[in-house]
Parts: structure tokens; sequence; C-alpha cells
């Protein structure tokens, strides 16, 4: 099966962010807690479409970068999932103004 993975770039405050992406795909965001994300970030998982969607801060509390890749991209929102659930959200993700920082299809064997 193909999937895909998208990420996202936003400006602003996490909170202000959640509730941008959670309005815009008409979902609600689970608040979770890791010592790796720097405290509070937020995840959503589709099981039946396997669609997941991960927002989190991407500054540690000394300024650096958490996810290099995203040098920049202070809040980043990563998408993922089989490609035509993830384009229905790409879709109203760049409906948002969110800035798309890089999109991959891989194909995966689900066996």
């Amino acid at each position: 099966m193909k999937y895909r993975f998208s990420d996202y770039q936003f400006d602003g405050e996490l909170d202000n962010v959640r509730l941008l992406v959670e309005a815009s795909l008409g979902i609600i965001l689970s608040e979770r807690d890791s010592s790796y994300w720097y405290g509070t970030y937020f995840a959503f998982k589709d099981n039946v479409s396997d669609f997941r969607l991960k927002l989190y801060r991407n500054v540690d509390p000394s300024g650096d970068w958490i996810v290099k890749e995203f040098e920049g991209a202070k809040i980043v929102c990563s998408l993922s999932g089989p490609v035509k659930v993830v384009e229905s959200f790409d879709a109203k993700m760049q409906a948002s103004n969110a800035q798309l920082l890089k999109p991959c299809d891989l194909e995966i064997d689900d066996e």
C-alpha cells in the first residue's frame, strides 16, 4: 500500500495552532506529554483509516531545533497514512494557509 507523509509549518503558539488544526480538519487532538518533545504535544490516530497526526513545538527550551530537518519551523504538524486519506487532509491543511515543508510518498508492504 502507498503511504504519504506530509509535514506542515506554522507560526504562533502551540495551543492556538491546535485550535486551527482541529477546526480545519474537523478532528479533536489528544494532549500528550513527552520529555523528547519538551512538554506538551498533540496527536490524533484513526485506527480504521490508519491516519495519524502529530503537532509539536520544534524548538527546545534552550532555543535549539528538535527536528533539524525542519529548522526555522517553530510548530510542525506531521500527517501520515494511506495516500488517499492524507490527500484529503492535505487539501484542508493547505486551505488553512499552512506551509507544506516536505511531502513524501512511500510504498509500504502491509504483510
